[in-house]
């Protein structure tokens, strides 16, 4: 059984981890998991620096576009969509890209969330 590898890039906004990523993807013949919390908004095209649409084209990208801004996201169902995604790329693919400069997204796909219980809507609507 070959080993899997997820290569993670990380990094400030407009430090070239699109490109890397990219290359990266290009080189391995893989696929590339978004860990940034703004460009899965299938609304939001200002501000975020999303990959261009031929960039989009070339090489399939998890967690871009995936999402309307009035989903409930968080870091939890995150961890579970890079999850689900990285265990699609890995059928096909040794090494899987993730790249994007949410820390805490990083985090959760990494070393997991802690499961936290639902709060009571009575408790959560009190003065």
């Amino acid at each position: 059984m070959n080993k899997k590898h997820c290569i993670i890039i990380t990094g400030p906004t407009a430090s070239g981890k699109t490109n890397l990523a990219l290359s990266i993807a290009r080189h391995f013949n893989t696929e590339i998991v978004s860990a940034d919390s703004r460009q899965c908004y299938i609304e939001l095209n200002i501000g975020v620096a999303k990959p261009h649409p031929e960039q989009l084209a070339e090489i399939k990208h998890y967690f871009i576009n995936s999402h309307s801004i009035q989903s409930n996201l968080n870091a939890a169902a995150y961890e579970q969509y890079a999850l689900g995604a990285l265990e699609t790329i890995f059928a096909q693919n040794d090494i899987a890209v993730v790249v994007g400069g949410t820390g805490l997204y990083i985090r959760a796909l990494c070393e997991g969330m802690d499961a936290i219980p639902a709060i009571d809507q009575q408790i959560r609507q009190r003065p």
